[in-house]
Formats: C-alpha cells, structure tokens, sequence
C-alpha cells in the first residue's frame, strides 16, 4: 500500500489529522507485512514436514495419497488465514482513515466558518488559503489572493513588518495578539490583532505559516474612550482639588491662630466650636491630597524622595499620634516594639508614614466602642513587617478581592463610617510595592481584621 507524504498543509489542526492518517497507513502496512511473514512460515513449516513424510514413505501409496492431502490442506488453511487477516487490516485501517478524513472535515469547517480570517502562507509570505471570515473581513475573495504576498493585506509603511513576522516563524516561534493594521480592499485601514503559529510536516520542517488575524476597532475604539473619560475626569478633578485646596489653607492656618488664642482668649464652648471646625477642614485638606495622589499614582508622576528610615520611630508615634481617637471611643490599642534594635530600612519617610497611619486610623474607624486594636513590628529574616489587628466589623468574603481598588468601600463599611472616599488603602498598595514590599490582610466578616506590610531592610 503506497504512503503518501506530507509536504503542507493548512492549519495545525488538519497537520495533526493528516499525521494521524499517515501513522495508521504505516500501523496497517506493518501489520500486514508481519501477518504474511507469520503465514509464509507456518506455509514453509507444513511443506517441509510433508515432504519429510513423503519421503520417508515413498513404498506405501495410501500413506504418499494421505500426506498430499494433508499439505493440500495446510495450504487452503494458509491461503485462507492470509485472506482473512488482509481483510482486517483494511477494514481497520478504513476505519481509520474514515475517522481520521471525518476529523479533517470538521477542522474544515471550523476554519471556514470562523468570524477570524485564518489565513495560511509560505514562508516567502504568499497566500494559500483563505477562510470566508477572511474574505468578509478583507473583501478579497479566495481567487483575488491566493498567489499572492500576505502584504497586501497591510499598509505600504508597515510592509517591512512582513518579514519580521515570518522570520520569527522561521525560528518556530509562535506570535501572539500582535497589534498592527489592517488594510482592506476599498483602502479603509482597520485595528487588527494578528497571532502566527508555524506549521510543520510529520518530519518537523517548517513549511509554512498559520495565521489568525481579529478585527479589534471595536475594542481600540472603546479603550480610547475609556481613556479620554478617565483623563477628563482626572483633570476636573485636579483643577477642582487646587481651586479647593488653596483656600482651604487659608482657612486652616486662621483657625489654628484662633485656637493657639494669637485673636485672645475663647471661652470652652467657643474653643470647642473652632476645633471642631478645625478638624474638619483638615479632613478636607487631607481627602483632597489622597485624591491628587490617587490620580498622580495614576498618571506615574509620584516621587519618592529616598532615605534611611527608621520604621520603629515611625510607628511608635503614629501609635500615638491615634491615642486620642481611641478614647474618645474607649478603645484598648497596644503596641509590641520589636525585639532587639530596629534596623533602618530606605524608602520615603512620609509616605510610609502616611500608610501607618492609613491602617491605624482604619482600624480605629471600624472598630466599635470598648474594642481592641493591637499592632507590632517584627523582623523577620531580611524584612521588618508592620500589622495591625482589631476586632471590629471585618470584610464580607465575596468584597475582600476588593479591598485595594480605588474608591471601593465594603458593604458595611458606611454604617461606621458614612462619607469616606475609599482611597486610603489604595493609595497604601502603591507606595508599599513602589518599596519592594508587599501590603496584605485576613478578616473576617463580624469578627475583625488584620491589616499589614513588609519591606525589605537595609543592608
């Protein structure tokens, strides 16, 4: 039975049909060159015993008579056995190629009715096969095409992308979701993501390339709206946070003159009505900072002004510094020092500062009256990490993948704290990784959290 070789085919999934096709014709062509090995020599076995018999009794006729039969036999049983093992092997080796020509089809299909041109080239570029979605995406029919160099279906100035591409294939490296565009055939330039895989005969040899091209315009189109909506959105918020910024420190500095009695002395009623309002404006003043550091983490413009830090000073007194806000709750907060001296650890003073006291207030915030809050710092190996845990209302487990996206907030969150921006702990994510450290949490829902960071020390 002749075995036809392979030299190109269309797409892998037809490759890995026509291998299988190919496999079984060998599998068959074996089989049936070992069956008749098997009979031949069973045939010979039988001759050679007959004719042993033949001339050991060339004198008796009956015996001579008996012994002819008998070879005539084997031989029918042979030739039999022969036949019947030839009509296995093809008709398992049909069986074969029926499934293997069914599995072809399918893959024909797929191909052709795919909403992506999947296309096929040499590796000199030039078009052997052209799938309808091709034909619909491009307005090339198959015989407008085929023949021809791939580059048509591309700008002139990116031509030169071509041979890159199928250099790439050539090394049997695969491409995928490359952007570039597309040109179809009334001139209209399209988004296009486009991936190449090589194809190979059974005997490995790169003969070609498979190509899947997508149109993105579409997605492009709604990428850039998402973007120029983000960037409109950003820039009323910057202009609206200086405009309010700017006297808001006006405000604050007169109130802290007034407070400081630099206007004379206040009585304890009015004294209390200033700080309150003090304390207010400052909030203000700092939600609007956590807003333009948002959008600057955003934009890639925060800078980080490196020094040798000591963590241990830092924590020590922004645990302090939320002393009174535990009181006016009646809430217990300890904190354990490390063990041994501090080593100093490079980074920005304030902004790890900033991200302290984030976690701290959080805690103090969403715990209830009469709660506990505990933080640490503990070396461990080559990083010092900072936790803080208390046993207030916890995170709901389906909200917590949440907890560090931009302006999120859990479903509980506002029954303790109503007008929050949710910006703080995402705020915190950054400048902690901006460090080489890492920031993360366990909670659970009625029971509390414990927030923490590491960063790696100095050397």
């Amino acid at each position: 039975m002749p075995i036809k070789k392979i030299h190109s085919l269309q797409t892998p999934k037809e490759q890995t049909a026509a291998a299988l096709l190919l496999k079984d014709q060998k599998n068959a062509v074996i089989l049936l060159n070992t069956n008749k090995k098997k009979v031949a020599k069973l045939l010979l076995k039988n001759q050679t015993t007959a004719s042993k018999l033949l001339l050991s009794q060339k004198r008796n006729p009956n015996k001579i008579k008996k012994a002819a039969k008998l070879l005539l036999k084997n031989e029918k049983n042979a030739a039999k056995l022969l036949i019947s093992n030839r009509k296995k092997a093809a008709a398992a080796l049909l069986k074969k190629q029926s499934a293997a020509a069914e599995l072809l089809l399918q893959n024909q299909l797929v191909v052709e009715n795919s909403h992506d041109a999947i296309i096929s080239t040499t590796l000199q570029g030039i078009i052997t096969s052209w799938n309808r979605g091709a034909q619909k995406m491009f307005g090339y029919t198959p015989q407008d095409v085929i023949g021809r160099s791939g580059r048509i279906l591309f700008p002139r100035e990116i031509w030169n992308k071509v041979p890159e591409l199928l250099g790439e294939v050539k090394k049997g490296k695969a491409i995928a979701d490359y952007n570039i565009f597309g040109l179809r055939k009334n001139g209209s330039r399209f988004d296009l993501a486009v991936s190449i895989a090589p194809i190979f005969t059974t005997g490995k040899k790169i003969v070609g390339a498979s190509i899947v091209e997508r149109d993105i315009t579409d997605r492009k189109k709604a990428e850039n709206d998402i973007k120029e909506l983000s960037q409109l959105r950003n820039k009323f918020i910057e202009i609206i946070s200086h405009q309010l910024r700017t006297p808001l420190t006006a405000i604050n500095w007169n109130l802290e003159l007034l407070l400081k009695g630099q206007y004379g002395k206040m009585e304890e009623g009015q004294h209390k009505f200033l700080q309150a309002t003090y304390d207010a404006s400052i909030e203000i003043s700092r939600r609007i900072g956590n807003l333009l550091n948002a959008i600057d983490i955003e934009e890639n413009r925060i800078r980080y002004e490196t020094e040798e830090v000591n963590l241990e000073s830092i924590c020590a007194g922004s645990v302090k510094e939320i002393s009174n806000n535990c009181l006016l709750k009646n809430i217990l907060c300890t904190y354990k020092h490390p063990a041994g001296n501090s080593p100093l650890i490079k980074g920005d003073a304030g902004k790890i500062r900033s991200v302290v006291i984030a976690l701290l207030e959080n805690a103090v915030a969403y715990t209830k009256e009469n709660g506990k809050i505990k933080a640490s710092l503990k070396l461990n190996k080559n990083v010092i990490k900072f936790s803080v845990s208390d046993n207030g209302i916890g995170i709901p487990q389906t909200e917590q993948h949440f907890i560090f996206t931009r302006f999120f907030r859990a479903s509980n969150a506002s029954v303790m704290l109503p007008d929050a921006f949710g910006l703080n702990l995402f705020v915190a994510k950054n400048y902690i990784e901006n460090h080489g450290g890492k920031i993360g949490f366990t909670s659970t829902e009625g029971k509390g959290s414990t927030f923490w960071f590491e960063l790696p020390v100095k050397n």
